[in-house]
Formats: C-alpha cells, structure tokens, sequence
C-alpha cells in the first residue's frame, strides 16, 4: 500500500493529524479514479451501478476529510476562503466564474446519504448490451455510454478483475484507516474516521455480492 505504486493507497508515519488527513484524501482519490475508470471499461448495468453507487460515496470522503484538513490546517482554510476565479472554457458554454467562499462548509447535493447503509441487492442479474449505432442512428447526439461502445471491447473476466481489486482496494483502506485512527485524539476525526471505515467494510460486501452474483466459479472454504 502506497501512493507511490497507482494500484495502491498511502501509507507511511506521519506526525502530524494534518498529514494523516491528507493521506486519507489520497486514499480516496485513488478510489475514485479508479472505479471510474472501471465503469468507463464495463457494459454490466448491474456492476456499474454498484461501483456508481461506491464511487460517490468516496466523493463524500474525501469532502468530509478536506473539510477537517481546513479545520485544522490555517493555511489551509485561508487559502479555501481565497476566492479563486475559474475558467471553464468555451466547450462548456459558460463564462468565467468566481467561486466564493462559504465558512459553512456543505456536502454536494448529490453525496449519498450513508446513515442507514441500505441493503445492496440491486438488479444483479440485468446486463446492459448497449448497441452502439443506437444513439447515432436516431439522429441525436451519441452519448458519453455509447461512444464507449463503439472503441472498446468489454471483457467479462477483466470486469471480474477489476471488481476483485477494488475488494483489495477496500480491504487496504480499512487497514490504513483503522491504523490511523489509534494515533489521533481529536473526537471529530475519530468520529469521521470511524464512520468512513464503516462505509469502506460495506463496500468489501457490497462488491463481494455483486462478485459472487457474475463470477461462475465457485468460493467454498
């Protein structure tokens, strides 16, 4: 587990409760990148939808974890309440805004609500075969979905793989987590940790159904 190696999350000694909080935003970038390159490389409506589903969640992490690295780095904060001015380009159709700055700090609209982690039996037998003329046949613009039908070929034992990594990826969180949590003493961290911790030890069983449900062979001790 390293943020040197981009199949795998921090780890190292930091001293200071700032860093380990940046080691828990590294953790969950690496997390999100990579379920999204996942569902970029799977037509299985079923598995997509679950690693959609984790995917968001980590957003929320990394959130919930930059909002106490503001809380606790000065520097940090300032540099957050620093109105920053942001072009998005002409391919987006809009102008140039301000962001401004908020000392109440909110989650995204669309963060999951996790307090009551649901049961995840999605529709797990349901597969997506997008034909990939559809979109450009009909005479409207292709989608994002349809577009990547038509350059890649899907291969179900490399969407099995990736599912199994992003169990390990899982796995190396709870580990890096719950060690990182024994070396800090502020209650809102240890609180947010715990609760990011929770939510990674459901992804390992969420995505270990959706596993089991597509992988014919069978896991019996």
């Amino acid at each position: 587990m390293s943020y040197t190696n981009p199949h795998g999350h921090p780890q190292g000694l930091p001293g200071k409760v700032t860093n380990l909080l940046r080691q828990v935003m590294i953790a969950e970038i690496v997390a999100i990148n990579g379920y999204q390159k996942h569902i970029l490389s799977s037509n299985i409506a079923a598995v997509n939808e679950a690693w959609y589903h984790i995917m968001l969640e980590e957003k929320s992490h990394y959130i919930i974890a930059l909002d106490l690295l503001r809380k606790y780095d000065t520097a940090e904060y300032n540099y957050f309440m620093t109105p920053h001015e942001i072009n998005p380009g002409p391919e987006t159709g809009q102008n140039s805004v301000n962001i401004q700055k908020t000392q109440n700090i909110q989650l995204p609209s669309n963060t999951p609500n996790t307090s009551n982690t649901p049961n995840h039996y999605y529709n797990i037998q349901k597969l997506q075969n997008t034909n990939p003329n559809t979109a450009h046949n009909s005479g409207k613009k292709s989608s994002a979905s349809s577009q990547q039908n038509r350059i890649i070929t899907y291969d179900k034992l490399l969407i099995l793989n990736n599912i199994r990594d992003d169990i390990k990826g899982e796995l190396e969180a709870v580990i890096l987590y719950e060690d990182e949590i024994a070396h800090i003493q502020q209650k809102d961290i240890r609180q947010a940790l715990q609760k990011i911790i929770d939510d990674e030890k459901e992804h390992t069983e969420h995505l270990t159904q959706v596993l089991f449900a597509f992988d014919s062979d069978p896991y019996k001790a």
